[in-house]
């Protein structure tokens, strides 16, 4: 056992998995019940992007207590970073996998609605064209406030 708790190798992947786990938790338990309760979509996402740094903070957690209170060594903040990084790994892994697997659809509303669509078909056919005559200020205006 001693030897199994002196194998950095062993122990950096079960802390990336210990991280992508709580992170998991941390996720589904506090993140996503308050979020779901803000009616601004941009805002709502910009809470969401916390949940990556949750890894950060537990790898920097981690690496306290095994590098520092179990092997009495130095802190590490790249050890701490690293361990983070694993673990954002995982949780980006798991969540794009489950998001296949599960065969939830985009809610981009480019997609879902008839005015995104209408706004994509309009880009397709300018990115198709290649090109917009600079000159022709109503084809810009119009253009732009479709895309409004």
């Amino acid at each position: 056992m001693q030897e199994l708790l002196h194998n950095d190798t062993i122990i950096y992947t079960v802390i990336a998995f210990v991280i992508f786990g709580l992170t998991q938790g941390i996720k589904w338990a506090c993140v996503k019940p308050f979020t779901r309760k803000i009616s601004d979509e941009r805002t709502r996402k910009a809470i969401n992007t916390v949940i990556y740094l949750i890894p950060f903070g537990l790898g920097m957690l981690f690496e306290y207590l095994y590098g520092v209170m179990l092997n009495g060594g130095a802190f590490s903040v790249v050890q701490g970073i690293i361990n983070g990084s694993s673990g954002i790994a995982l949780f980006g892994a798991w969540d794009r996998a489950y998001v296949v697997i599960s065969g939830r659809k985009s809610n981009n509303p480019y997609e879902t609605t008839d005015e995104g669509k209408a706004v994509k078909d309009l880009m397709d056919k300018v990115v198709e064209d290649s090109k917009i005559d600079k000159n022709d200020k109503d084809a810009i205006k119009d253009f732009w406030d479709k895309v409004k």
